[in-house]
């Protein structure tokens, strides 16, 4: 079961002084009186401060109403349409998730609307959430999930709605987490949907940039053959949608040689700072060359951007 860190985790003396301050009160209303009415009331304040990402005022209603709250945790707002833990993995409050599994023995997390948090932390861009629920065991098995309606995995979630921070968080696996771990993401990129199409089709499809970059060279080589329900690969599908240069870039990924530059890229010396950037620019610059011709440069993607996603 989840434990909580220790910015969650506040002795009993400490937490018993916590109150609403008068804005918090301004916000929410008074707990005691909100947590006297009906289960539909309490429900929607219980949202509304892991919405706000209000970690003062979700200590007190754990302290104070622990098992009031433990009741709560997968009870819907009828206002948001939201539980308490899809509230905070919507808004990257991984304070609040860490405090409120804390209070329950989870093994799986219960689907919202098909969606467990992980989707929603994916489809959010909330790239902490993302980052801390890989380093717990007992969720590892949530990213291979598929969601009920696309059947989408967690890397799906990314690229339909261009959560590029949490794409390279799970691409990079550059914190500490199991080799079984990284092992299982790995193989996640190869997954399909009910269309049968990997998330580097799907990237194809959206012509989303930035998951071309990161999912062609991080997926392995036999994966970007793998073709969808209509035949086509995801170099082909880039050509059938006039999408030229995107193809190219995919047929590259799939030189040896081409590959083996990205390997080599993370193992280069820390110290040699000046040929770091320049391999940076030269990598930037491929990325924006891709980019306009997708298309897809957004105003407010910069150089340093696109280096940084390789």
């Amino acid at each position: 079961s989840a434990v909580v860190d220790s910015d969650a985790a506040v002795q009993d003396d400490a937490i018993s002084s916590i109150d609403l301050t008068p804005r918090q009160a301004s916000k929410y209303g008074d707990i005691d009186t909100v947590l006297a009415g009906t289960e539909a009331l309490t429900a929607t304040l219980l949202v509304n401060v892991c919405l706000n990402a209000d970690i003062t005022s979700l200590k007190a209603l754990c302290h104070r109403h622990k098992a009031l709250v433990k009741d709560l945790i997968y009870t819907v707002d009828v206002l948001t349409g939201l539980d308490p833990l899809h509230a905070c993995a919507r808004h990257d409050f991984v304070d609040g998730i860490v405090l409120i599994l804390s209070l329950t023995k989870a093994e799986l997390l219960v689907a919202l609307h098909g969606d467990t948090i992980v989707h929603t932390a994916c489809r959010h861009n909330s790239y902490k959430v993302v980052k801390w629920l890989l380093t717990q065991p007992e969720f590892r098995s949530e990213f291979e999930r598929s969601t009920e309606a696309e059947g989408f995995n967690a890397i799906h979630c990314c690229v339909i709605t261009d959560s590029w921070r949490a794409l390279r968080v799970l691409k990079r696996c550059s914190y500490p987490v199991p080799e079984t771990t990284k092992a299982l993401i790995t193989q996640i990129v190869l997954r399909t949907d009910r269309d049968g199409r990997t998330p580097l089709h799907l990237a194809v499809s959206v012509c989303n940039v930035d998951a071309i970059i990161m999912i062609s060279q991080w997926m392995p080589e036999a994966g970007l053959q793998i073709s969808e329900k209509d035949g086509l690969t995801p170099a082909e599908l880039a050509l059938k949608l006039g999408h030229q240069n995107a193809s190219s870039y995919i047929l590259a990924c799939q030189n040896q040689w081409y590959r083996r530059m990205f390997e080599w890229w993370p193992k280069f010396p820390r110290g040699a700072e000046s040929a770091r950037l320049i391999l940076q620019a030269a990598f930037a610059a491929c990325a924006l060359i891709i980019a306009s011709h997708l298309g897809k440069l957004d105003q407010d993607h910069s150089i340093d951007a696109h280096a940084d996603l390789l």
